[in-house]
């Protein structure tokens, strides 16, 4: 079936496609209810929010903006099987 281009809200995907998705697109994943994406088709979870966004890291003291342009990120959370 292969990788989608990007998640979709409302739509259930498997850790590894999502891990996928965020090494294809530079994307952002922030999870509710787990601390670890396992690369595996056997955790579901579900996209609740997305958001296109200027992504803040801070390194040391300092903050740098991280990339130049705005980045997807999304919510998931994990549902059971």
């Amino acid at each position: 079936m292969g990788t989608p281009a990007q998640l979709v809200i409302g739509e259930i995907y498997t850790s590894r496609e999502i891990l996928d998705i965020m090494k294809t697109n530079d994307d952002l994943v922030l999870c509710n209810n787990v601390y670890i994406l396992a690369d595996t088709d056997r955790e579901r979870f579900k996209v609740k929010e997305c958001m296109r966004t200027y992504v803040h890291s801070c390194f040391g003291k300092q903050y740098y903006l991280l990339p130049n342009t705005k980045q997807n990120v999304y919510v998931v959370e994990k549902v059971e099987s």
